[in-house]
């Protein structure tokens, strides 16, 4: 795979790209490429319209990038890219494992990022019958643990 870094005024969006993206995601892709860098570059073909990574390049001009890092994909077929294009996007989707998640997350930061992980399942839990309510002062104290009841899990509120 040969990386090139190529101006983003060159490069086209698909014009029937069935992908959509909102300003929240490009937002989102625009803190992850500021805050880590380019670590997987845009899918272009030899003409310079992009086969994936249409979000990427959005949040490159919302962060005013010249260069974007591009694989150009010259060897793929019109049918080949049309349907790497899809699938590209199609593939990637998949449900969490929560419980997983859940763990994996703790302790990181993602302030700067707008993100739903869908744990408020797992985390808002309605308390059982007959437990007792905490104050706000006993909630904050770092030594309050919570457990989740489906997978036990323990965490800091």
């Amino acid at each position: 795979m040969n990386v090139i870094m190529k101006k983003v005024s060159e490069l086209k969006p698909y014009d029937k790209n069935a992908k959509t993206h909102d300003k929240t995601q490009i937002a989102n892709v625009a803190q992850s490429i500021a805050e880590m860098g380019w670590k997987q570059p845009l899918v272009i073909d030899a003409d310079g319209v992009v086969i994936a990574g249409h979000c990427r390049l959005l949040a490159a001009k919302k962060l005013r990038q010249k260069e974007v890092p591009c694989v150009v994909a010259d060897d793929l077929t019109p049918k080949q890219i049309r349907k790497y294009r899809i699938l590209d996007n199609k593939l990637a989707e998949s449900p969490w494992d929560l419980g997983i998640l859940a763990e994996d997350i703790e302790g990181l930061d993602f302030e700067g990022y707008d993100v739903d992980f869908g744990l408020d399942d797992i985390i808002n839990v309605e308390p059982q019958e007959g437990a007792r309510e905490f104050t706000e002062e006993e909630f904050s104290d770092e030594q309050f643990k919570c457990e989740c009841p489906r997978c036990g899990f323990k965490f800091n509120p």
